[in-house]
């Protein structure tokens, strides 16, 4: 619940959001009916993210731990092209299928986002996050111990072309996420861009799997590095 509110955009490069009118269904229709939608409207997220609440509120669990959505628009099943629309932004211009090069890219033939598109997904993925972390805010105010594990927050300190490569685009609070010294011992180091190789191996990439959106072993393990500790360190387990 959460990243493919919205991961639907990336993978068909195109912006379906939820009607106006999409609660008044109840909980079974809309989600017998959600099909032709791939980002939800944030109130409507927001709904949704109360029924899960209000099942895990009805669980007796000493620890809960949820995470925040990624920005669906760092995985690189997108690749952005033709540049960023300036330094100090994290958007490009558009937004194409990883195998098709600048050069080749033809907005009138070829699927793409632009960048007023992927800025509001992401808009919307920060607002389904305030609604993430109010709800852990409020379980905390009410004597539950819950936590909140910032997995968006760990793909953007890890975003290569967005953040990274383009030190002008980084917010205050950005800094980079430290890899674990196996990992930058590989030649070359992984990183978020698409997974590529060649007769002697890995060539870019390898945070991120062929598909473009889900985690290699790597990025699992970053991912189950950081869980590790927050549950160590905060859980007390």
């Amino acid at each position: 619940l959460g990243a493919n509110h919205a991961l639907g955009t990336v993978v068909d490069l195109d912006v379906r959001w939820t009607p106006d009118d999409y609660l008044d269904q109840p909980p079974e229709a809309r989600l017998a009916s959600k099909g032709p939608f791939n980002v939800w409207q944030p109130a409507h997220f927001a709904e949704e993210w109360g029924l899960l609440v209000d099942s895990l509120d009805a669980i007796n669990a000493r620890h809960v731990v949820v995470a925040t959505v990624p920005q669906v628009t760092i995985a690189p099943i997108a690749r952005g092209a033709h540049g960023k629309i300036s330094r100090y932004s994290r958007y490009f211009r558009f937004y194409v299928r990883p195998w098709i090069a600048d050069d080749d890219f033809d907005p009138g033939r070829d699927a793409h986002l632009t960048a007023d598109e992927a800025r509001m997904v992401d808009s919307a993925i920060d607002e389904y996050n305030t609604t993430i972390t109010e709800s852990v805010r409020t379980a905390r105010q009410s004597g539950r111990d819950w936590y909140l594990f910032d997995l968006g927050g760990l793909l953007d300190r890890l975003a290569t072309r967005r953040y990274i490569e383009e030190p002008a685009a980084r917010p205050p609070w950005w800094p980079p996420s430290p890899l674990p010294p196996e990992v930058t011992a590989l030649t070359p180091t992984p990183n978020t861009r698409f997974f590529r190789s060649g007769p002697d191996g890995r060539t870019d990439g390898g945070l991120i799997s062929l598909d473009g959106v889900h985690p290699t072993t790597i990025g699992y393990g970053i991912i189950a590095r950081e869980m590790t500790r927050l549950l160590r360190d905060h859980a007390r387990v």
